[in-house]
C-alpha cells in the first residue's frame, strides 16, 4: 500500500503547502489525514 500511496502524497493540490498543511504527508500517512478545508487554504494564500 505504501508504494502506491507515494505518488498521491508527492502530488498535493498545493505543493507549496506540503509539510506545512500536510505534516502527516512527510510521515507517509494518507493525505486525507490532514487535508485542510477550502477556507483554510484561502486563509493561507491571503
Amino acid at each position: 500500500d505504501v508504494p502506491r500511496r507515494v505518488p498521491v502524497l508527492a502530488t498535493p493540490p498545493l505543493p507549496a503547502f506540503e509539510g506545512r498543511l500536510f505534516p502527516s504527508a512527510s510521515l507517509g500517512l494518507p493525505y486525507s489525514v490532514r487535508e485542510p478545508s477550502t477556507s483554510e487554504l484561502t486563509r493561507e494564500s491571503n
